[in-house]
């Protein structure tokens, strides 16, 4: 069996420090359920209003699963990459000038709409595609469309943040695996493992990852 190898995990606070909790107005809880109650009737109203709500934590959000197919795009197309063949994914430079993914975005808006659909669930939710895939297996496909670019961690942990503070939550838990600890994976001996021989196994991992590592498996950013 091969041997397990863990990622890093991000805890960041995309807003100020939570104010300490008013309280309890009878007015303001019916004053608010009112307004509740009116925007239940308009889906974008309501959209609009959950937004704005404060909220808590949100727990074990695998960084690259949580960044929008439209970041990853602007990403690499600052990088040179290009639309691949099939219009689903992209692929590193060089290309024909027009598989740029800037000059695609530009010269063909169906075409680059298909491809932020291809590469997240957007347009299954949409009901695009709904009769071609299940939903498990659209978001599951999309990972290795927009793997290419995902090795961005600075910018997508920036991103991560962004789209949490415009989400009013106060704490943000993320799972991540780096391009280092993932490229390390294929070099894990594999085969038999016997309950005995754990200990030995997890030492000579540990002393091969500390270089990798550093002793920061826990990246704090407040």
């Amino acid at each position: 069996m091969r041997s397990i190898l863990v990622g890093a995990v991000a805890m960041l606070a995309p807003t100020a420090a939570l104010a300490e909790a008013l309280p309890f107005d009878p007015a303001r809880e019916t004053a608010v359920a009112a307004l509740f109650d009116k925007a239940r009737a308009s889906p974008p109203a309501l959209r609009i209003f959950l937004r704005e709500m404060p909220k808590g934590g949100d727990l074990h959000n695998h960084l690259g699963g949580a960044i929008y197919a439209e970041d990853f795009l602007e990403w690499a197309g600052a990088k040179g990459f290009c639309v691949d063949a099939s219009g689903s994914g992209v692929v590193p430079p060089p290309c024909p000038s027009d598989r740029a993914i800037d000059r695609f975005a530009v010269a063909d808006e169906f075409g680059y709409d298909r491809l932020v659909n291809t590469m997240s669930t957007r347009g299954w939710q949409r009901g695009v595609g709904r009769n071609d895939t299940t939903g498990h297996n659209q978001f599951f496909a999309s990972f290795s469309r927009f793997g290419p670019i995902a090795n961005e961690t600075a910018k997508m942990l920036v991103a991560a943040r962004r789209i949490a503070a415009g989400d009013n939550l106060s704490y943000l838990e993320l799972d991540h695996n780096t391009a280092t600890l993932v490229a390390s994976l294929p070099a894990a001996p594999s085969g038999p493992l016997a309950e005995p021989d754990l200990a030995l196994r997890y030492a000579a991992e540990v002393k091969v990852l500390a270089p990798l590592v550093s002793g920061r498996c826990w990246l704090i950013a407040m």
